[in-house]
């Protein structure tokens, strides 16, 4: 951001400073709210505060005091929330199947355990 950029931006809210009038001593090359001095007058300094963002979003996060980094960490960690919930939900899920698994296991073993004779008796009542 340079001191035209500031100017152009001043005008839009009607405010017309010139580009001489604005005190920067390098252009500013990061995100975030910034405080610069303005000379109206050899007598006469202000200190504008200007908010450099990527988005109007941006600018109202700023606005608010926190940093987008914040912001971001803040989502980030609500992510992992939720992929924390559904791996949760999978887990239960995945337990519930072994459950069921080993509950046809039970069945299985079982059925291998009935006597031949009874066994031979229920393939019989079949062909009847």
């Amino acid at each position: 951001v340079s001191s035209k950029d500031i100017c152009d931006a001043t005008a839009s809210e009607r405010i017309k400073i010139s580009k001489n009038q604005v005190i920067l001593d390098k252009p500013i090359k990061e995100l975030g709210v910034h405080k610069i001095n303005v000379s109206l007058h050899p007598e006469v300094n202000i200190r504008l505060i200007i908010n450099v963002a990527r988005t109007e979003e941006e600018a109202k996060i700023q606005e608010s005091g926190k940093t987008i980094q914040e912001t971001k960490n803040d989502e980030d960690q609500e992510a992992k929330v939720e992929i924390d919930k559904l791996f949760d939900d999978v887990g239960a899920a995945a337990r519930i199947e072994e459950e069921e698994v080993s509950d046809k296991d039970i069945a299985d073993t079982q059925s291998e355990n009935v006597p031949e004779s009874l066994a031979e008796s229920d393939q019989n009542i079949g062909k009847t």
